[in-house]
């Protein structure tokens, strides 16, 4: 069975039997990115960021969800924010 991955769309979740990969090809070149390895969310929708421990982030979106950027993602954030990959 693949698994069901859910994924916020403005403010309902959506379920689908996508892998994430399959996801981010899709939203390849767009605002989405990737973020750990269980969650996809819009940049856009980011309102603050904060370092954590050991190189990650703390990303705060529009509706006040907190995720963590784990410190293999942490880079296309930065590539995406114009500041550079390291």
């Amino acid at each position: 069975l693949r698994d069901v991955y859910k994924r916020q769309l403005q403010k309902s979740v959506c379920e689908t039997a996508m892998r994430l990969y399959e996801i981010e090809s899709l939203f390849r070149g767009s605002t989405f990115l990737r973020v750990n390895r269980n969650t996809i969310v819009d940049a856009a929708k980011i309102r603050s960021f904060k370092s954590a421990l050991n190189g990650r982030m703390e990303a705060r979106l529009d509706n006040g969800e907190a995720i963590e950027f784990s410190r293999a993602y942490v880079s296309a954030l930065k590539l995406m924010l114009g500041g550079g990959g390291k």
